[in-house]
Order: C-alpha cells, then sequence, then structure tokens
C-alpha cells in the first residue's frame, strides 16, 4: 500500500538525492531545535515549573489505546519502567516524547503543545516499550518494524491528522504517512542510515504495516 517511491527498487541515484533532502531538513530541523532550547533557558522559574505541571496534568489521562498496552506490557511479564510515563525538558532533541529503557516514556515538555498530540507521541512510545519487550531491537529491520507499528498505531497517521496537516490527498495517506514517519525515525539511527535503512523498511513493510498487535485493529 501507498507510495513505494524509492523503496521498491533501490534506485541508488534516487537514494542518494532522497538522503541530500532529509540532511537539509535535519539542518532545519536543529535550527529550529537550537531556538527552542534558547526560548527555554530564558524562561524564569517559575515559568518552567508552570510547564512541568501543565506537562503533569495533560499525562493524567484514561486513554484505551495506552491502557490496552499497559495490560499487554504486563501479560508478556514487562512492566517496571517500561510503564512509566514521566515528564521533564528535552532540550537536545526535536522530539515531543520518547522511550528508553532506563525511564520509559519521557514526555518532553518544553514542547507539548496539545493533550490529544500527547496522547498519541505516548501511543507511540508504548508501541516501542512493547516491541522492546516481544523482541531484540539490534537490527535495522527491527527498529524499522518497530518505527512503521508506532506510526500505524499511534493515531499520528489518521485521517484527521492528515488533514490537519493539510494533506486532503486520502487515497494512500495513510501508508504514505506511516512510511515517512518511519523512514525518518529510522535514519536518525547511526547504523541504518542511507540505502540501509530504507532497504529495512522495504523488507519488513508488508508485515509490520499489518502487525497491530496488541490491539485486534488499527485504532
Amino acid at each position: 500500500p501507498g507510495d513505494k517511491i524509492i523503496f521498491k527498487k533501490h534506485n541508488l541515484i534516487k537514494v542518494t538525492a532522497f538522503m541530500e533532502e532529509y540532511r537539509e531538513k535535519q539542518k532545519s530541523r536543529q535550527d529550529d531545535v537550537n531556538k527552542l532550547k534558547e526560548n527555554y533557558l530564558s524562561l524564569s522559574n517559575e515559568e518552567k515549573t508552570g510547564l512541568h505541571h501543565r506537562c503533569l496534568k495533560t499525562i493524567q489521562f484514561n486513554d484505551d489505546r495506552i491502557n490496552a498496552i499497559h495490560i499487554a506490557l504486563r501479560k508478556k511479564g514487562c512492566g517496571g519502567k517500561l510503564l512509566n510515563i514521566s515528564c521533564r525538558p528535552c532540550l537536545d532533541t526535536s522530539a515531543t516524547a520518547f522511550f528508553s529503557v532506563e525511564e520509559g516514556i519521557v514526555v518532553c515538555e518544553d514542547k507539548l503543545t496539545l493533550a490529544s498530540i500527547a496522547v498519541n507521541k505516548i501511543t507511540h512510545e508504548l508501541i516501542h516499550a512493547y516491541d522492546y519487550c516481544r523482541a531484540e531491537m539490534n537490527t535495522c529491520e527491527t527498529l524499522a518494524c518497530t518505527e512503521i507499528r508506532a506510526a500505524n498505531l499511534s493515531g499520528e497517521c489518521n485521517l484527521s491528522r492528515n488533514i490537519m496537516r493539510g494533506n486532503f490527498n486520502l487515497k494512500g495517506q495513510r501508508a504514505k504517512c506511516v512510511r515517512d514517519r518511519a523512514v525518518e525515525s529510522v535514519l536518525t539511527h547511526q547504523n541504518c542510515q542511507g540505502y540501509r535503512g530504507i532497504r529495512a523498511i522495504d523488507s519488513v513493510w508488508e508485515t509490520c504495516y499489518n502487525d497491530t498487535d496488541p490491539f485486534p485493529f488499527v485504532p
């Protein structure tokens, strides 16, 4: 499904052009990160405390998707930090949230905007936690798979979100959104950049795009 663009034939010229465009986007994104960092550091302690409390309030919600993943993690014997959701500033990344084995799910209070977006981001990161629980994340293929699943199951590529981004061409839009987000995430890993990362996404696409575990279908 969706626009296979460079992924199917692995045209190296197209991959090279794509990577040049990707690096330009990353450079622009890093500029944005630096500006956000400057803005945050310029805040008073009272304003920073306000952001922290707003984040803590935002993550206090009852969401069926998040609850389902929590239950599935416990059934697999994975709990502890994998279930932890916390708030803190993330000054050197463009991420709104991220997952780490050491901290669990971290919501970046310096970049948090809407509560609905926070739910999608936390669901995204919980899919990573769930995949970490069920398999080792040590190859480009396993990283590609969890990025595909997280983008597909989190709500980030639902119709309403795509329309909010100005994407009104509905045919294949969900698959394209999932693929684009998976590509951006996989290529940030040092060992999965360029042709290797793109080939990994292509090799697991069909299986992982259709893998909705722990949900019975795409939420």
